[in-house]
């Protein structure tokens, strides 16, 4: 079985799935006091290109810091293994960095959708879901909205109350199902178009099988990678 297949394997429709960056946090967090990104990506079965930039902006962050320069026998003096140890640990959920070390605050536009949509339990157009989401600080658009729930409704999340007809004019509607509202956090749709909740661990709907950054550098280690 090839590494795409393997991950392929990982994105099935309704099976627990954790991204490339979740699947180090974990290993990060369990390693704790000494580890390699070598050693972590090979667990979690992580490409080290995959990996480099996230654990970069994890050091920068100072959530992760160096202990120790290992030079691998047999290889030139400059060849070394970094180890490193977990400085600050930030709880279950990997923390979103960016490779310069900035920490993302997730406050997002989807959030603000999400809760209007389990909250107020109304159907709503694009337009309308936008109108209402929207605050002083966080002004949606309703591109953004048709596509929150577009997605939310390939996945399953939505119901259509009206469609436009060629009589009547206007927006389709949506609204939440009620044995879909699974929690706080908004699924995320991803770049890929998949629609991923947080809440069950789920992927719910995509419609690729491999994750951008897994199609680019493959799923799994493949050879000495040294920090």
């Amino acid at each position: 079985m090839d590494s795409k297949q393997k991950t392929a394997r990982h994105l099935v429709k309704g099976a627990v799935y954790q991204s490339p960056r979740q699947r180090l946090w974990n290993e990060i967090r369990k390693s704790g006091q000494r580890f390699s990104v070598k050693e972590i990506c090979a667990i979690a079965k992580v490409n080290y290109l995959s990996a480099h930039d996230y654990v970069s902006g994890l050091k920068k962050a100072g959530i992760i810091a160096e202990i120790e320069r290992v030079p691998c026998k047999g290889k030139s003096r400059a060849i070394v293994t970094i180890y490193y140890k977990l400085e600050i640990d930030k709880g279950y959920t990997a923390p979103a960095v960016r490779k310069n070390g900035e920490i993302i605050e997730e406050r997002s536009s989807s959030q603000a959708m999400w809760n209007t949509l389990r909250i107020t339990k109304q159907a709503f157009s694009a337009d309308e879901l936008a109108k209402v989401a929207s605050t002083d600080e966080l002004a949606i658009n309703a591109t953004s909205a048709t596509q929150y729930l577009k997605a939310l409704f390939q996945a399953g999340y939505l119901e259509i109350t009206r469609k436009p007809t060629y009589r009547k004019n206007g927006q389709t509607k949506y609204r939440l199902l009620p044995n879909m509202n699974t929690g706080a956090r908004p699924p995320s749709v991803r770049r890929a178009l998949q629609v991923f909740d947080y809440n069950l661990s789920l992927i719910m709907y995509q419609d690729t099988p491999i994750l951008e950054a897994e199609r680019k550098y493959g799923a799994e280690m493949d050879g000495e990678f040294l920090a």
